[in-house]
């Protein structure tokens, strides 16, 4: 029965942990999401975040052209204009 306890004590002790690192992931999503406001521009995972849709599904968005993106990361890899998520959330909705 003790055993029992203290599993149940453990997996309570792990649930808060989890809790604490996941509040932690959504302050740093939200100052990044807020950076990416600010300079206009988005990674597919910003994007995401900010129109409330699934990183893929934004993925299929821009390649369907519906979002626009530009090479502006210098890494090769392309952000997502604030100015074309707009436009789509004006659209969609």
């Amino acid at each position: 029965m003790s055993s029992l306890i203290e599993k149940l004590k453990k997996h309570v002790r792990d649930r808060r942990v989890d809790a604490s690192q996941t509040e932690e992931n959504q302050r740093s999503q939200r100052t990044s999401l807020e950076v990416a406001i600010m300079k206009g521009f988005f990674t597919i995972e910003e994007a995401a975040l900010y129109i409330g849709k699934s990183p893929k599904t934004v993925s299929n968005l821009k390649s369907n052209g519906l979002l626009e993106a530009v090479n502006k990361s210098g890494a090769g890899r392309k952000l997502i204009t604030k100015k074309s998520i707009d436009k789509y959330i004006g659209v969609s909705k």
